[in-house]
């Protein structure tokens, strides 16, 4: 029997690296970046909305039938160290989608902690995060790689000033911004208030509200590219409109018509929380027979409050003082050496393999 039960820690560890590889979770991440870089972006929007977030859903059938308590608070960690990682690496980067790529390593890392948490609220609070982040994330990359493909260039310090060019998809790229970055009325938003519910006493929370500062520094660095003074023409390519003549008002519809749908959900998530939480419950435990008691105690119903707004603008106002030193020239220096600092192929190999060791040891301890 203890052989058996030894294997079977062992097992679940190395099933559980194993989906988090495919999730892009931290260590297991390093595939996801380079291939978001080298992808077409709509092909991004699906990877990073959709492709990455099924992986999760299958381990929570796993752990439906097989119990590893010590996993699932190993997760927790995991998740909250995940999320500050993506978001470190993210915010030194150059390159528009490689900084996009790297924090869906970092929203991964939300998921992952909050269904560490496990329960129906840590369950809950997971799913909805899956769902609002793939909405907002699909939405980065519909409207960030269009501009950028036309523009000709993923630079973001030197891309500036082209809402003039791409008016709609600067309005959709804000308000995918606003909804990752935690704005009240947006999905991010309440999306965090229920991870917060959920995680608030832990000591790991920390790690995510680090996160979320440094998510806010991002996506106002990156805002900079449709906002932002521009100090050079841009490109002939840029020399009129992309809605122009030559695009049929069919083309123009079914461009925009996506993509206004999910921006639609973004703020409909946001606006109506509970009635979206409440119908995840349904999905996610539907013996339970106090829905209603449940939905009305979380943070959700409170979401108005001082002390949660107060919360979201004082994280939202420290990501933008940060996004100000990054952009210094001390900033973009530091930010050089960093990226400088990447890992090669071989490295990357090195790091995942460690992580399946460290799951092999962590089932033999732990189970």
């Amino acid at each position: 029997m203890g052989e058996l039960h030894l294997s079977a820690g062992v097992a679940l560890a190395l099933i559980s690296a194993a989906v988090l590889t495919r999730a892009a979770v931290f260590p297991f991440h390093m595939w996801l970046p380079p291939a978001h870089a080298a992808a077409p972006y709509p092909v991004s929007a699906l990877l990073s909305g959709f492709v990455i977030k099924a992986p999760m859903l299958a381990l929570w059938r796993i752990f439906d039938y097989l119990s590893f308590p010590g996993l699932l608070d190993g997760l927790i960690w995991l998740g909250a160290a995940g999320a500050l990682w993506g978001v470190i690496a993210a915010m030194v980067q150059q390159d528009a989608k490689k900084l996009l790529g790297y924090h869906s390593v970092s929203q991964m890392g939300y998921i992952v902690a909050a269904f560490g948490f496990g329960g129906h609220l840590g369950r809950s609070a997971a799913l909805f995060y899956i769902i609002a982040h793939a909405l907002f994330k699909s939405l980065l990359f519909l409207t960030v790689g269009h501009v950028t493909n036309n523009a000709g260039s993923r630079n973001v310090y030197q891309l500036r000033g082209l809402f003039r060019f791409f008016p709609a998809h600067g309005l959709l790229y804000l308000l995918a911004a606003a909804s990752i970055a935690g704005v009240p009325l947006f999905a991010g938003y309440t999306g965090k208030l229920l991870i917060s519910d959920a995680l608030g006493a832990h000591p790991a929370y920390y790690l995510l509200l680090a996160a979320g500062v440094g998510t806010a520094a991002s996506f106002t660095k990156l805002s900079l590219i449709f906002f932002g003074k521009s100090k050079t023409e841009p490109s002939m390519l840029l020399a009129a409109s992309p809605d122009d003549a030559s695009n049929s008002s069919l083309h123009f519809a079914a461009a925009h018509t996506g993509m206004l749908i999910i921006a639609a959900g973004c703020v409909i998530m946001g606006i109506f929380p509970q009635s979206v939480h409440r119908f995840i419950l349904l999905l996610t435990e539907p013996t339970l027979s106090n829905l209603g008691e449940i939905t009305s105690t979380t943070e959700l119903s409170h979401w108005h409050e001082g002390y949660h707004l107060g919360k979201a603008f004082l994280t939202l106002g420290s990501g933008v003082i940060l996004s100000l030193l990054l952009l210094s020239t001390y900033g973009r220096r530091c930010s050089h050496r960093i990226r400088e600092m990447r890992l090669g192929l071989n490295a990357s190999l090195r790091l995942i393999s460690l992580g399946f060791v460290a799951a092999v040891l962590f089932g033999l301890l732990t189970y």
